[in-house]
This record gives C-alpha cells, structure tokens and sequence, in this order.
C-alpha cells in the first residue's frame, strides 16, 4: 500500500477554499470561521484542563497538540481579518 503524505496546512488551505466556493455570502463564510475559532478555543481549553490535571504524562505531552492549536487559532485570525477587510 502506498503511504500518503499528510500535509495539514495544504489540507486546510484546501477546505479553506471549498468551504469559500460552497457558502452563500461572504457573511456566511465569517460566520463559518468564527465557529472554527470557537472549536479551537474550547479545545484549547479542554488540552489545559487535562494536562493541568495531570490526566496524561508527562504533562508535556500536549505541548505539540497546544502548539498545533495555537498555531491554526492564528491562521483562523487571519483568515477572519482578511476576510472582513474584503467586505470594507
């Protein structure tokens, strides 16, 4: 069996594109990003609880997943930004 490549940031700049050619309007894309963003934020929140509970160890053990969540909470930002500065 072949192994693919797995490319998260080309994934979701993929998504990112056919969710923009799917919505109605562009307020309906906003929309969109800002429930993405609520995710990331409580899953965030739920990766601090665990760890701060000492649920899985090393407790350093989620540091790459909060990074990960970091990290597309700011491209998700980004995203919303540009997108609002589209509609000025």
């Amino acid at each position: 069996m072949k192994q693919r490549t797995f490319d998260l940031e080309a994934r979701l700049i993929t998504f990112a594109v056919r969710v923009i050619r799917a919505v109605e309007s562009r307020t309906d894309f906003t929309h969109k990003l800002k429930i993405v963003l609520k995710e990331l934020r409580e899953t965030r929140v739920w990766l601090l609880m665990i760890q701060q509970a000492g649920l899985i160890n090393p407790v350093t053990a989620l540091d790459v997943l909060l990074q990960e969540t970091n990290e597309l909470t700011a491209f998700f930002v980004a995203s919303l930004k540009t997108t609002a500065k589209g509609s000025d």
